[in-house]
Order: C-alpha cells, then structure tokens, then sequence
C-alpha cells in the first residue's frame, strides 16, 4: 500500500525515490540484533549490501519500516558525500535507463570504497514502546533525531507514509515545496492523518498534554 502512495508523492514532488526494496521485505529480530551491534556508519553500509531496506533514495539514505504492534520506522542519512547515480551516468555520459544502471551498478558502487564521511549525519526514527512509557517524561509515541542524544519528539500520529512526508519535509525541503505547489495537496495532508493511527488514550494523560506533539 505505502509503494503506490510514495510512487504518486514522489511523482509529484520529485522526491528522489531511487528504488524500492524486495517485496514483502521484513527486517528480520536476527536482523536487527546484527544492525544493533554496529557503529552508524558500519550499520548504513550493511542494510545497503544486504538489501535491507523499503526504499533507497538517490542520495543513498535509506528508509525502513516495521509495521505490526510495535512499529518503527527510520531513515537512515547516507553517512557518504556521494553523487547520485544518475549524476554519476550523466557524467560518464551514459543515458539513466534500467539497462545502463545494471551494467554500471558495480562501477558506481566503487565510489562507496573512496567517497569521504560526511562530518555530520540526520538519521531520524519512529518508535512505538509503549512498555517504556512514563507520563510526561517518556512518550511511548516519539520520533528520535540524531545520534547518541536524549531527543525524543512526541507525536499522537504516525504511518510509515507520514513518516516519509515527515522526513521529506526536514530533509528535502525542495520536494516538499512542490507537494505544497500541487492543487491535490488535500490528498498528502490526508495521507498524513487518514492513514496514521491515533495513540492509544491510555498513553495520553494530562501531563503529556503539557509538552507540544506533533500532531
């Protein structure tokens, strides 16, 4: 469902979706506990060899969901400075088609041996943990952004499309300006809300309410 919904918001917004990953792709426990073990960069790098993700963007950042339960969702900030692919055709002087990705994918995946680190990474993540939840303190619904820091954004709403929506707007402020541009834009606010399950009211009580949600 959310591949049909992104393909029409990045049609509208050039949203630079690149490709999407395996069908009924699922990340894995054993997946995760691997991922969990690495520092930022060596986890990037890993989920981008082993095909572990829903959507790759062109920039190399990657998106991945866990619906179920206990949902998450993160996007993970490609950690290289690294041209795009179809920069990096355009520059060989080879047209972007599916055919010339296949036969050029190994020469462009050389530039990850040698591109340089980018000083700084956004990574962003959704979690559900509602086991966690302390009243005003710890939302069970929040949204992380950065490393190794105590940010934790409540929010009462959240899809893995939202999510991206949410991403694009901070991080591809130019697609999000052409959504805004469009005169079906009612529809994305509606993917935004229509499509986002409301926190449980168990987990909104008077002293969240202090702190400003999301949505």
């Amino acid at each position: 469902m959310y591949r049909q919904k992104l393909r029409e918001i990045s049609r509208q917004s050039r949203f630079p979706i690149d490709e999407f990953g395996a069908d009924h792709f699922v990340l894995t426990q054993e997946a995760i506990g691997e991922l969990r073990q690495l520092d930022y960069f060596d986890r990037w790098l890993m989920a981008l060899r082993q095909n572990w993700f829903h959507v790759k963007m062109a920039d190399g950042s990657l998106f991945i969901f866990r619906e179920g339960r206990l949902p998450a969702y993160s996007y993970m900030h490609c950690p290289l400075d690294i041209v795009t692919f179809a920069d990096f055709l355009n520059e060989i002087g080879e047209f972007d088609c599916p055919q010339v990705r296949r036969e050029f994918r190994a020469q462009y995946e050389q530039l990850l041996e040698t591109a340089s680190r980018k000083l700084h990474v956004t990574p962003i993540r959704f979690d559900f943990d509602p086991a966690g939840y302390r009243p005003g303190v710890h939302p069970a619904a929040h949204i992380h952004i950065g490393l190794q820091n105590p940010i934790r954004i409540a929010t009462n709403r959240m899809s893995s499309t939202s999510f991206v929506l949410f991403v694009m707007r901070q991080m591809y402020p130019e697609s999000w300006a052409r959504l805004l541009g469009k005169s079906n834009c009612d529809y994305f606010v509606r993917c935004i809300r229509d499509d986002s399950t409301l926190l449980p009211i168990e987990y909104r009580s008077e002293l969240d309410a202090i702190e400003l949600h999301l949505l």
